[in-house]
């Protein structure tokens, strides 16, 4: 997925580094919206990392501080994240950075029967 997404002109990639190189990063793509969702043009963060060691030193900020600069010279206004429901870290840090959840994935996968 990720290497065609890296073929469209809209995808970016920000990188957090420290002198001995890259602890964190954000992959984000940018398509036409949610079509049954009022939106403009529409950033989806992909992938948001930073490296344990550096967790709580607001990386992850500063990488979604670098996302939305990107995004403003595209002028995207709006970014869709998806994160797991136990990530609970992972909801608390969208959150302090102004995100509010909009939708509810349901996942199912059906039983394989075998005889």
């Amino acid at each position: 997925m990720y290497e065609g997404w890296l073929s469209d002109d809209e995808t970016f990639i920000v990188l957090a580094e420290v002198p001995d190189g890259p602890v964190g990063y954000a992959f984000v793509t940018v398509g036409p919206g949610y079509a049954g969702w009022r939106t403009g043009r529409l950033a989806e963060l992909q992938t948001l990392s930073v490296l344990p060691l550096y967790r709580g030193e607001d990386i992850g900020g500063s990488l979604l501080a670098g996302v939305w600069r990107r995004l403003e010279e595209r002028e995207v206004d709006e970014i869709a994240i998806t994160t797991a429901l136990v990530n609970v870290d992972s909801h608390r840090f969208y959150e302090r950075h102004g995100f509010q959840p909009a939708f509810l994935l349901y996942y199912g996968k059906r039983e394989r029967f075998e005889g």
